[in-house]
């Protein structure tokens, strides 16, 4: 089974009045203050330059992409996920190797870190996933790369996983 969240908002008009993340995520978040309906006059300054500061230092330190592997991959949906292509000897265990995928800005716009569990002939088998994440949906020639500089400073077991 896949691990999803669920977001229930409730409209009323245009204004949004109610905002709940489900189980099990609502026990670690609570309710959802919509931006601007804070009883706390400062919480969405707070909140907005936070969320500001974060954009810029995330967007400042991308992981690089190394050099792209000899050939295109498949990338499949799956428990554990997989990536399928002629190049896959280039990757061993352990190894944490970046597949560009279809993103909203393009073919390849979208980076998903991938961490090699084990590799059988031409598939790399994730050592850590379990489905792939909602935005990213199934493909074939895919180009993959391997990891540059801040690209593997996570490891599998707590990992951003994937950016644009």
């Amino acid at each position: 089974m896949k691990p999803h969240l669920e977001l229930v908002l409730i409209l009323l008009g245009s204004t949004l009045v109610h905002a709940q993340a489900s189980d099990p995520i609502a026990a670690i978040v609570g309710p959802v203050i919509p931006m601007g309906q804070s009883p706390w006059p400062w919480y969405d300054s707070g909140e907005k330059a936070n969320a500001d500061e974060l954009m810029a230092a995330s967007l400042g330190n991308k992981p690089q992409l190394g050099a792209a592997a000899a050939d295109v991959f498949t990338l499949a949906d799956g428990c554990p996920i997989t990536l399928t292509g002629p190049a896959a000897a280039e990757f061993k265990p352990g190894d944490a190797v970046v597949v560009g995928w279809n993103a909203t800005d393009g073919d390849g716009s979208g980076h998903h870190l991938f961490w090699v569990g084990s590799r059988t002939g031409n598939t790399l088998i994730s050592a850590n996933e379990c489905g792939l994440p909602p935005t990213i949906l199934p493909a074939s020639g895919l180009t993959v790369h391997h990891c540059g500089a801040r690209c593997n400073q996570d490891d599998p077991k707590f990992s951003g996983g994937w950016w644009v």
